[in-house]
């Protein structure tokens, strides 16, 4: 468990700086926000390329042994639960586009839609505990 903390924190570490260093590039070049997106979607590639050759390379023991043609057993259950969830996401933020949306017709529409925004922060936030503490829950074994 140490070596896997320890190599999921050395791409994170290692991508702060070189976001840090094209910051400043991207001052000096005038890219603005396209190359903030550019340098962003950069070291997240980084990061994911980072972690695959960390399984790849056989350094993560037990937790990874191969692909096996076990993985493809119960797929259609996991199809279907993932579905299920991925339009009850679609459905939960259109929902709260569209309250959104209606708030900027009210009367001082912007003191409406900014109380709004905060509303919606803490309910992400309260959201993010809930599902931080279901994946430690499931991890703990």
């Amino acid at each position: 468990m140490e070596d896997f903390n320890i190599n999921s924190t050395q791409p994170l570490l290692t991508t702060i700086p070189i976001q840090h260093e094209s910051n400043d590039q991207n001052q000096i070049l005038q890219w603005g926000l396209v190359g903030a997106a550019v340098v962003l979607n950069g070291t997240w590639w980084f990061i994911v390329v980072a972690q695959l050759v960390y399984i790849f390379s056989g350094r993560c023991g037990p937790a990874w042994g191969g692909f096996s043609w076990g993985a493809f057993q119960n797929l259609w259950g996991f199809f279907r639960l993932s579905l299920a969830s991925a339009v009850m996401l679609c459905l939960e933020t259109w929902y709260f586009m569209v309250l959104i949306l209606f708030a900027g017709y009210l009367k001082n529409a912007e003191v409406s839609v900014d109380a709004f925004s905060i509303c919606m922060n803490i309910l992400g936030w309260t959201i993010m505990v809930s599902f931080g503490m279901n994946v430690a829950c499931e991890s703990v074994e």
